[in-house]
């Protein structure tokens, strides 16, 4: 085994060869992005056991997702070969969950729990609600559930939301419902063995003494309750071996601490650091605007991404007018590329910071037969919500349409359970008739009983006025009325205020649809328009090609490479979030996210931004993102920063870009911002402002001319505000 050693640490570089091969004690590997960290974590693993003849049995190797513990254990059994013995390597949640089985019972904890998944939980918790009798329009399952969490992870609720004070008290309640049922959720799993520890020191040293040596992956990762799990598991040798980068790091919002990385350093004296920088990713060009980018962030440890591969193509930033130029250039350029270069379609990946923003690919996509695949998402117009607001459009143009109506009579909640819809089916068989029927003869209908019609008479009502409302309407207010009427959006803001943002910016998409398609066919009715949809949403073909372009978000693209990567949508209020804004914390992780997304590229990166887009039903004049100017002009081609302007190049065979030409708008950052503009137009997105009732806040939008002005503006403790500036009581903060 320790030639086959041998030959693996000539196979890394020197940097790689120090990390694997370092003297026991606690030691941090910050492993730049495609720098081969899974390489040297396995390889770590490797050298103990053939170098150091540690027994398999006493390394313990945790990692963050079973995916990644299968490839571990892989590579680890063709370095080692058969019949070595490896380490057992699995998730911080599913050793937590072994060893709750093996010493619970030392805390109450029944070897048999079961755990309990998010599914599980919301059941649990809806059956408190209901108890409670409150009601999930007041708050929902998911809602009390992320609550629960936070407070199970450490954290204090700040008493801001009127439910905050019964969450707390629902805490017992939810504890005691799970111990009924022997049963642990992931909070738990990861809680009660620090619990466990502490009542009972005695197997807290049991389990030290099995393992000589800890050996964790992403380690940025990591929230509260794992770094405490580490550090105790891994005493008192302090035999902790830790893989991860800060740079990397972009779930701040579920918990994760990447300051791990440096409390680490401080709560262990004399841990050793090592730097992997030699990049086997990405070309020059592109590692350029990923050290730009991330050199933005401050108190972050120092990294320079480098490699021996080639110079690359430089990195293409487009500016677009509108959105629908954006998805007809992306795809147009896959198609030019695809032809021209030999790429496949798995070769070409399309990342945005958020899912309401793959529609527009989608369309165009299926309209050129590209297979496609949406990664950590779902199409469209088979989302949820989307769904939800077409059954009201369905119906307008087929009273008969039964499923339509089953979902209208279940979203939002009426108060229309199980007994009134099979009240209302059974009198629709015993009739012959449709549902749809049955409902707008209500009166006359012998099987519908007294409850039954005060529950249903109000769905009726509000779909015949909105039926009444279409007859004198165009397509697009055809959609936005029935955005209105169904009162769907402060349903999502009520039931789930975590993914309202999410899938109000989907109902807005449907309206900008709607508007393409009337601004495209001025015929077009609403039958066309869902007939359009319906046959969007059935791409069922694509999914069996072998090769498809791949559609993702850049949270769910971490840990992936594609050759060919466009990002999209690099613009203010998306990337940063406009959820950002008011914390450096917050947009320093909407950085590392850009940063991220860039890394995925190893040949070839676009950065594609609008001037105007549809975002919460407003057509908004948008600016390219504040991170773009954080990149050294001489790394990009195509539009300049600030005052982008055009840069001709030439790709790699002398053949000129495929640039469009729009007229573009000057952006600056405040430090340079043309006087004149600043005088015509006074509030910028991230100016702070005092208002005379809400106080400070951040503008985090803008839309409208001098003469109509409008600006959101996020306020601290009071929420967002959209404000007419002619109007409001404020003025600009310097």
């Amino acid at each position: 085994m320790k030639k086959r050693l041998e030959s693996f640490l000539r196979s890394l570089n020197d940097a790689q060869r120090d990390a694997v091969t370092a003297a026991d004690g606690p030691a941090i590997v910050l492993a730049g992005a495609g720098s081969g960290k899974t390489r040297v974590l396995t390889g770590r693993a490797f050298y103990l056991i053939a170098q150091q003849e540690v027994n398999a049995n006493a390394v313990l190797v945790v990692t963050f997702t079973n995916k990644a513990a299968g490839e571990l254990q892989s590579r680890l059994r063709s370095y080692a070969g058969d019949g070595c013995e490896i380490p057992w390597a699995g998730t911080f949640h599913s050793y937590c969950a072994r060893l709750m089985r093996m010493y619970g019972a030392a805390i109450g904890v029944s070897r048999d729990f079961s755990i309990y998944d998010t599914d599980d939980t919301d059941q649990v918790l809806g059956e408190i609600l209901r108890d409670q009798r409150i009601s999930r329009d007041e708050l929902s399952p998911a809602t009390l559930r992320s609550w629960l969490s936070f407070m199970k992870n450490g954290g204090t609720l700040s008493g801001k939301h009127p439910f905050h004070r019964i969450a707390r008290e629902l805490m017992p309640v939810y504890n005691e419902r799970l111990r009924m049922a022997q049963a642990l959720d992931f909070d738990d799993l990861l809680r009660l063995p620090l619990d466990l520890f502490a009542a009972r020191p005695d197997i807290l040293e049991i389990v030290q003494r099995k393992y000589d040596h800890v050996l964790i992956d992403e380690f940025q990762d990591t929230n509260r309750h794992q770094y405490e799990f580490a550090r105790m598991l891994a005493a008192p040798q302090n035999n902790l071996y830790v893989v991860g980068d800060d740079d990397q790091s972009i779930y701040g919002w579920r918990g994760a601490e990447y300051r791990n990385l440096f409390q680490f350093q401080h709560d262990l004296p004399g841990t050793k650091v090592f730097r992997l920088e030699q990049n086997y990713r990405s070309t020059r060009q592109i590692l350029d605007v990923a050290n730009d980018l991330i050199a933005g962030n401050k108190g972050r440890e120092a990294k320079r991404l480098w490699t021996e591969a080639a110079e690359g193509e430089k990195v293409t930033l487009r500016q677009v007018a509108r959105t629908a130029d954006e998805a007809h250039e992306v795809i147009g350029e896959i198609h030019h590329l695809q032809r021209t270069k030999g790429y496949s379609w798995k070769d070409f990946a399309i990342l945005f910071r958020v899912n309401a923003l793959s529609r527009q690919f989608e369309e165009v996509l299926v309209s050129q037969a590209i297979p496609y695949s949406i990664v950590g998402g779902t199409r469209f117009y088979e989302r949820k919500e989307i769904k939800d607001l077409l059954a009201y459009l369905r119906v307008l143009v087929n009273r008969d349409d039964e499923q339509a109506w089953r979902r209208i009579l279940r979203t939002p909640p009426r108060g229309i359970g199980t007994v009134t819809l099979k009240i209302l089916e059974d009198e629709a068989r015993r009739t012959d008739r449709s549902i749809g029927q049955v409902l707008f003869t209500l009166p006359d209908s012998a099987g519908i009983t007294k409850s039954a019609l005060a529950k249903l008479e109000p769905v009726t009502e509000k779909i015949a006025a909105l039926k009444e409302k279409s007859r004198e309407s165009d397509l697009v207010r055809c959609v936005e009325q029935a955005i209105e009427q169904s009162e769907l959006a402060s349903y999502y803001e009520r039931i789930d205020p975590e993914t309202s943002d999410e899938r109000i910016a989907n109902l807005a998409q449907l309206v900008e649809a709607a508007r393409e398609r009337a601004q495209m066919h001025p015929e077009y009715e609403l039958v066309d328009f869902l007939n359009e949809i319906a046959l969007v949403a059935d791409a069922d073909e694509y999914d069996e090609a072998p090769e498809r372009v791949t559609l993702m978000t850049m949270h769910a693209a971490k840990g992936l490479e594609f050759p060919v990567v466009f990002i999209v949508g690099v613009e203010e209020k998306l990337i940063p979030h406009q959820r950002s804004m008011g914390s450096v914390s917050d947009l320093e992780e909407e950085r590392r996210l850009l940063y991220v997304g860039v890394t995925r590229a190893r040949e070839r990166l676009y950065l594609t931004y609008s001037q105007t887009r549809y975002l919460n039903g407003m057509l908004e004049f948008q600016e390219p993102s504040r991170f773009l100017h954080d990149i050294s002009q001489e790394h990009l081609r195509g539009w300049s920063l600030p005052g982008m302007r055009r840069v001709e190049t030439q790709d790699d065979e002398g053949e000129a870009m495929i640039l469009h030409e729009h007229k573009p708008r000057h952006y600056a950052r405040k430090s340079n911002t043309n006087p004149s503009v600043a005088a015509i137009m006074p509030y910028q997105i991230g100016d702070m402002v005092q208002h005379s009732e809400f106080g400070l806040g951040v503008v985090t939008a803008k839309s409208g001319d001098l003469a109509d002005l409008k600006i959101r503006v996020a306020f601290e403790g009071v929420g967002s505000k959209l404000l007419a500036v002619k109007f409001a009581p404020i003025r600009k903060v310097e």
